[in-house]
């Protein structure tokens, strides 16, 4: 599967070896007591430990009332190898997932867009694993290795405040891509080639496996236990005292697929962002969120015969979201979400165990996250 998209870059920096909005900045000797991490950022070596966790509850609505407790803690180590072996232009990634809890979509809703871009069978997986080589004074970059795409593919800075997946890898790729695609909690062989003509922009193409669980039947992550409207975003309104990441945002994306093969075959989504617009909360932001998906005509084909055949079941439509998002950011590297989904006829209108329609649902997420 080739992938071709356009992004605007965004620098990150670092300290001692600390990543930028770190609970370790917090901590005395900046939670490295014996130096060792600044010692190891000297020769190149950074790394981090991240951890999310989310209380999940369906109050209304899908297959059934209940609650879930989700959580991910994630390792990462990066390697300049010019510091540590004078390789000048080559860096190397590698990050693992340890996930806890099941999500309620797949225990409690049966919808197509997941309450939570964390949501995953429980289990400890190598996410990426990959080799990067700049050239030009870094204005070309080529990566080679185990990569997944929703990390840079088809994203947009103002849909990260969000806590349903779609807003990351959205649906129309999720239902219509062997095994969900090269994307969360998978990730595939690849490569990825990033051209930066100008300080503002960034233009990417991506070639990965198709199918990263295997062209096997079943659940595809049972399977491995271990044409695109590029993504608008813009800020609409900037404060006086000039601060690029206050202010209000907008974005929107849209994606189509062929009718004739796909489940999804129109997707939607878009979402409106004010940060720091309060006064004695300057770290807040306040999101609004929404994500339509529409069924093919041939899927619905689909279903209309089974009922005239005395099969039975509803005719599918679509699935839409609503989602509401506060987020308050207790210290640096420690933030809390405060989220509301209203989740439009999931599945598509589906039928659930009773036969009939599983009625709109509606989910509140209390969601935590640290960065060391």
């Amino acid at each position: 599967m080739a992938v071709v998209t356009t992004e605007v870059a965004y620098a990150q920096t670092d300290g001692d070896g600390v990543p930028a909005q770190s609970i370790a900045i917090g901590l005395p000797h900046n939670g490295d007591p014996g130096g060792r991490r600044k010692a190891l950022s000297g020769s190149g070596i950074t790394y981090g430990l991240n951890y999310i966790g989310e209380w999940q509850t369906n109050v209304s609505g899908g297959v059934s009332r209940g609650s879930e407790y989700i959580g991910r803690l994630e390792g990462v180590i990066d390697i300049d190898m010019a510091k540590l072996a004078r390789w000048r232009g080559w860096a190397f990634h590698i990050n693992a997932y340890q996930i806890q809890g099941n999500g309620l979509s797949r225990e409690h809703v049966f919808n197509l867009m997941p309450v939570s871009y964390i949501e995953a069978l429980a289990n400890t997986r190598l996410a990426e694993l990959w080799l990067e080589h700049k050239l030009f004074d870094d204005k070309l970059s080529v990566r080679l290795g185990q990569m997944a795409a929703d990390n840079e593919f088809n994203t947009s800075l103002y849909a990260t405040q969000f806590i349903n997946n779609t807003f990351g890898w959205p649906t129309i790729l999720s239902a219509d891509l062997p095994s969900s695609g090269p994307a969360y909690p998978f990730a595939t062989p690849g490569v990825r080639a990033k051209l930066d003509p100008v300080k503002s922009m960034s233009i990417l193409l991506g070639v990965f496996n198709g199918d990263p669980a295997g062209p096997e039947p079943g659940d595809p992550e049972k399977r491995d236990p271990h044409s695109e409207l590029s993504p608008f975003f813009q800020q609409i309104w900037r404060p006086k005292t000039g601060e690029p990441d206050k202010g209000i945002g907008v974005f929107a994306r849209a994606s189509a697929s062929p009718a004739d093969r796909n489940l999804v075959d129109l997707y939607i989504d878009g979402g409106i962002v004010f940060a720091g617009l309060i006064p004695f909360r300057p770290d807040d932001v306040l999101s609004f969120g929404g994500a339509y998906a529409r069924i093919s005509d041939r899927a619905r084909g689909l279903d209309s015969d089974a009922i005239a055949l005395g099969g039975g079941g509803i005719i599918r439509d679509f699935e839409a979201l609503f989602e509401v998002n506060y987020q308050a950011q207790v210290v640096p590297g420690l933030q809390i979400d405060l989220d509301l989904q209203r989740i439009i006829q999931p599945g598509g209108s589906i039928a659930g165990p009773n036969g009939v329609a599983i009625p709109d649902a509606t989910v509140v997420t209390f969601h935590t996250s640290i960065k060391y």
